[in-house]
């Protein structure tokens, strides 16, 4: 099937197009949520990164952050500066590595940990209304952008 052919497949399109909105309804979801915190896109993403490694009991580092949500290390760290500015997460030293430190959630960076949590439920609400073989195939889509370097689709601050 050639470029044109796919571009004019309605399943396709179909896909595409739904792809594109759920992006900009979820850019709206950040945004909103972000905003009562006065936080970025990216603040409010790396925030929920750090609250959901921390409720798995995993120990979260800068390079971590840079890593999972592929920002540079001076936009992790410029990001973080604000979180702890904000005294949402704080910077402790990491017991494995003493030249790193573990970003850690403060009381109040705990206090958003509910709003991720309502969101993540409702993906796992949804996610259960399809089948184990349409999920693999949404997670193969997803992980074959992310390989090609399909990046445009991600906020940047």
């Amino acid at each position: 099937m050639t470029s044109s052919e796919k571009r004019n497949d309605p399943r396709l399109r179909a896909a595409l197009d739904a792809f594109v909105e759920f992006r900009v309804a979820d850019m709206d979801i950040w945004r909103r949520a972000g905003a009562a915190l006065d936080l970025t896109i990216n603040g409010m993403m790396v925030l929920a990164y750090v609250l959901r490694q921390h409720s798995l009991g995993e120990v979260v580092r800068q390079v971590d952050i840079r890593n999972a949500l592929q920002l540079s290390a001076a936009g992790a760290s410029t990001i973080i500066d604000v979180l702890e500015e904000r005294e949402l997460v704080r910077r402790e030293p990491f017991a494995g590595d003493r030249r790193a430190l573990s970003i850690v959630p403060t009381l109040q960076g705990s206090e958003v940990e509910e709003s991720v949590r309502i969101a993540d439920d409702r993906f796992f609400e949804l996610a259960d209304s399809v089948t184990p073989a349409e999920l693999d195939a949404f997670v193969r889509i997803l992980d074959g952008m992310r390989a090609h370097g399909s990046t445009q689709f991600l906020p940047r601050d």
